[in-house]
């Protein structure tokens, strides 16, 4: 599968198990539909697991996303009063479930669709406490770029990286700096889960 596919797929992935495990936490849920969301996202992790194993075998490079789960987290357990963060994505409805997911948790979220209006966020008076971007985005700037960028204008913001096909970093030249570097090295995989979204968030936000 070329990366262009690929990239698509983890994409509509992610919203697939963004909107499931948004139904999980639905307290108005009867138990035998909260059994019937759990089985679709049993069944997602499995895709995700095999595409996982496809990719390791055709390249000799190691996989170290963080596998899916399908149990839901306590939302309280991970929320940090007060902290709020920049979503990036060129995906809308991907971007609305990760805001919705974050918010969930008690964070206060922005969403751009693109690194060009993430820029101008970044520029205004709002201070961020993390900058979460997609990485393979259109337009004249990608997610890498924008990360360089904001390096530049806020150098002590933490930054988490997204991506749905790591081979994309291979090829690209902007990373000049081994903080990019480390960010790809580090970035989070689609299709990622609730639970491994704000683990990856909250160890960045603490280290």
């Amino acid at each position: 599968m070329n990366s262009k596919n690929k990239h698509k797929l983890n994409n509509l992935l992610g919203i697939m198990q963004g909107h499931l495990e948004l139904l999980h936490d639905d307290q108005s849920l009867q138990t035998k539909q909260k059994s019937r969301v759990v089985k679709a996202i049993a069944a997602l992790e499995q895709i995700n697991q095999l595409m996982e194993q496809e990719s390791s075998q055709s390249s000799s490079e190691s996989a170290d996303s963080v596998p899916a789960k399908a149990i839901a987290m306590e939302s309280d357990s991970m929320a940090v009063e007060c902290r709020r963060i920049l979503v990036v994505d060129d995906e809308i409805e991907l971007l609305q479930i990760i805001q919705k997911q974050l918010e969930l948790a008690g964070y206060t979220v922005d969403c751009a669709p693109n690194a060009e209006r993430g820029i101008k966020l970044l520029k205004s008076e709002q201070d961020y406490d993390l900058l979460l971007t997609d990485i393979v985005m259109p337009g004249n700037m990608n997610g890498l770029q924008l990360a360089s960028r904001a390096m530049q204008l806020a150098p002590k913001m933490p930054i988490v990286l997204m991506t749905g096909y790591a081979k994309e970093l291979e090829k690209n030249e902007v990373l000049q700096t081994q903080r990019l570097k480390d960010l790809c090295q580090q970035a989070l995989k689609k299709p990622f889960s609730y639970e491994a979204l704000l683990q990856k968030i909250k160890q960045t936000m603490d280290s």
